[in-house]
């Protein structure tokens, strides 16, 4: 097995650091970096460049982490994916469901309209779980359930069950009882 370079073990550390405050999860983390190989360098690129995967990690136990016994508020992991741009690490389809559930929590419809525009600048909008992730998203930031639908519409092939479930949670958040009624009879399938 490869050791990861030093520069490696700087930027991780610098990132729990500045990104993560709960001591207790740290191994944790530092293991599951480490088992992933997130830690061990890339021949294919140069030691300086970091991928998405620790921010990624970073970002998903910020939302594991229960809110009523830690400090971390709803918008950590979207601080964190500023710093992620900042540092040039580009985001990939990982990324933005932690971020989306993140903008969401904080009641931030403008987030959950920027981080879309983040997915379709960098073509990730038409992959199934940053959509159905972006129909939640816009149903839970109250934007109009027009929105949520048409991230749905705009789906690729037949939508999967999570997908009708997030449209479907989207317009009765929304109050368009008569839509999602209409909607769940129209499912081809249907779960509790």
């Amino acid at each position: 097995m490869r050791r990861a370079s030093p520069y490696s073990y700087a930027v991780i550390e610098r990132l729990l650091r500045e990104h993560f405050p709960f001591p207790r999860r740290l191994l944790q983390l530092h293991a599951l970096l480490l088992t992933s190989g997130a830690l061990l360098p890339d021949p294919e690129r140069s030691a300086a460049t970091i991928t998405a995967f620790p921010y990624n990690c970073l970002a998903h136990a910020h939302l594991r982490v229960p809110s009523a016994s830690s400090s971390s508020p709803p918008s950590a992991p979207l601080r964190l994916f500023s710093a992620m741009l900042a540092r040039g690490a580009r985001p990939n389809r990982h990324s933005f469901p932690s971020l989306l559930k993140s903008a969401s929590a904080s009641g931030s419809a403008a987030a959950a309209g920027a981080l879309h525009a983040q997915c379709l600048r960098r073509g990730l909008a038409a992959d199934r779980f940053v959509a159905c992730s972006l129909v939640s998203a816009y149903g839970r930031t109250g934007r109009p359930a027009r929105d949520a639908r048409k991230v749905f519409d705009e789906m690729e092939g037949s939508p999967d069950l999570a997908a009708c479930n997030a449209l479907l949670d989207a317009l009765c958040l929304a109050g368009d009882l008569e839509a999602a009624e209409t909607f769940f009879r129209r499912m081809a399938a249907r779960d509790a």
